[in-house]
């Protein structure tokens, strides 16, 4: 079975998960080929491992240098099946292999904005020459199936799974002491991207739900986090002492393998949020909104704290019924690395593409 695979892999870290993937996929016999930036920090693993690299991807939504290239590897290389992982190498890959007998296959790890009357989602999702969607939480696949115009069979919901390996030797930071914070400090961790569905206005605000005078303190890492709104709850907080803004960090699994807990108040959108399947195989347990995407790894009171989203009252709650039972923190911090390793493991990913690749190519001997 031949599969061409067309993704950026720039970033080690974040691409981890689906590397790991076509790495498995080859390792039982699979042919897989590659095709990403010529920069791409994966390039050298997929090679050691008989991988095929192809140095170039779409760089405009109508780049026809790269239909040319993919339309001339399709042909040669006869695939099977021909993954396409982002916005332009969806319309390109999907231009490239019209007319060929070749199975295309979208991602999609982000749940919303897909709407049967939005007509520009006819030239990805809901193109009838797409024969299926991985998605990467059940929630994504919900909602395609609402989609009156779309054949809910397409939608196979697979996440991206995780080794627990990959986080077992990972160094704890002081952050205490870098900080120069009391030793009784308890750090309440939030690794996020600067957007808007990240809640962080809620999640700044529950400072202002919390008793005053405890020795909490909020560490947020990752780049433009203090927005002016953030700032300004902070500006008028008995806890404006309490928040420490890091940046982007390299480092920034270190820093939560020693937090008390990981915070997520995400409000919309996310799938599967891939810094909490990180802080739960890290044993950080979770405070964490009850969006849709997630609720295939919050279990209340077993594998995390669940509040409400858009409700910085509740997440204070949360924050606050962790920083008061160390027990409850010990007994879902061993449940929620448990349960990524258990159910969000690398392979069930495998096993579950395979068997949707039976599916869609019935005469493949697999």
């Amino acid at each position: 079975m031949k599969i061409l695979v067309i993704s950026h892999y720039n970033s080690y870290v974040s691409s981890r998960p689906e590397a790991e993937v076509f790495l498995q996929l080859k390792k039982k016999g699979f042919h897989i080929d590659v095709v990403c930036e010529p920069d791409s920090r994966l390039s050298e693993i997929f090679k050691e491992n008989g991988i095929g690299v192809f140095h170039f991807h779409p760089q405009t939504k109508n780049d026809k240098s790269s239909q040319k290239q993919i339309r001339e590897l399709l042909i040669k290389g006869e695939y099977d099946f021909l993954h396409l992982f982002n916005s332009k190498a969806t319309l390109n890959g999907l231009a490239a292999s019209k007319g060929l007998d070749v199975k295309i296959i979208l991602y999609r790890g982000y749940t919303g904005n897909i709407h049967w009357y939005d007509p520009t989602i006819y030239f990805k999702f809901l193109n009838p020459r797409v024969d299926a969607i991985w998605c990467n939480s059940q929630s994504i696949k919900e909602l395609f199936c609402r989609q009156p115009t779309f054949k809910c069979k397409k939608a196979y919901a697979i996440n991206k799974g995780h080794l627990p390996e990959w986080y077992a030797s990972t160094p704890a930071i002081d952050i205490r002491k870098e900080l120069n914070l009391p030793e009784d400090a308890f750090i309440a961790v939030c690794v996020a991207n600067a957007r808007k569905m990240k809640g962080m206005k809620y999640l700044t605000d529950s400072a202002n739900y919390l008793p005053k005078n405890l020795p909490i303190h909020y560490i947020y890492i990752g780049g433009g986090l203090d927005t002016p709104e953030v700032k300004e709850i902070i500006a008028k907080s008995d806890y404006k002492n309490n928040f420490h803004f890091l940046g982007y960090r390299e480092d920034a699994l270190s820093i939560v393998k020693d937090a008390d807990i990981f915070t997520l108040a995400s409000i919309t959108g996310e799938s599967i949020t891939k810094a909490l399947i990180e802080a739960m195989s890290l044993g950080c347990p979770p405070v964490a909104t009850d969006i849709s995407g997630n609720k295939e790894l919050l279990i209340h009171e077993k594998t995390s704290i669940v509040v409400k989203k858009e409700n910085a009252a509740s997440m204070a709650q949360g924050i606050l019924r962790m920083f008061e039972d160390e027990d409850l923190r010990n007994s879902i911090s061993k449940n929620a690395k448990e349960h990524i390793a258990t159910n969000i493991h690398s392979t069930n990913t495998v096993r579950k593409l395979i068997e949707m690749y039976a599916e869609l190519k019935p005469s493949l001997a697999l």
